[in-house]
């Protein structure tokens, strides 16, 4: 079964960032764990859950990830349009870039370069899936959110093949009876 996206941007959410803190905060006890104390000026990894409310609170500044990195996109984008393979890109980049970009400067730079990417890659996934042999799609470096999208009709195709096969099982039993 697929998940949802709820369940996916949730997932994402547990991913670490790294912040710089503008200043003193005391340890943040939740429920799972307990992270801190923070001080001024020194960077941490956290939990995007745990940074979307610390920022929005001016307690700490996001230090840009690596994939919100103009270049990285522009990059990636080129390598999506020159292969027909997918390019490793960073498994959650759909479930989280909107939650992080309030938080970032270029926000539409990097919204448009993300929404492109996600478009060439789904092109390339309903081009596969109609040319689909086992050799003419290629799954490799799927994100999270692009490998749920195509699991259904991975999934019923698979069925369909296991059922075709077990009713020409059973044809051959009853012939040989």
């Amino acid at each position: 079964m697929a998940l949802t996206k709820l369940e996916l941007r949730t997932m994402a959410h547990f991913e670490t960032v790294q912040v710089r803190f503008t200043r003193n905060v005391a340890p943040l006890n939740l429920l799972s764990e307990t992270h801190g104390p923070f001080y001024v000026n020194q960077l941490y990894d956290l939990p995007i859950h745990c940074v979307i409310k610390l920022c929005q609170f001016n307690y700490c500044k996001l230090q840009r990830p690596f994939y919100l990195q103009l270049e990285y996109l522009k990059d990636i984008k080129e390598k999506e349009i020159k292969n027909t393979e997918y390019q490793e890109i960073y498994p959650f980049i759909f479930e989280i870039y909107n939650d992080l970009l309030e938080f970032v400067d270029n926000k539409e730079k990097i919204k448009l370069l993300i929404s492109e990417i996600k478009e060439l890659r789904k092109k390339k996934t309903l081009e596969g899936l109609k040319a689909f042999d086992g050799n003419a799609i290629c799954l490799n470096n799927l994100t999270v959110y692009e490998y749920e999208q195509i699991k259904p009709v991975l999934l019923t195709g698979m069925e369909r093949h296991n059922s075709i096969r077990l009713n020409d099982r059973e044809r051959e039993q009853t012939n040989e009876l």
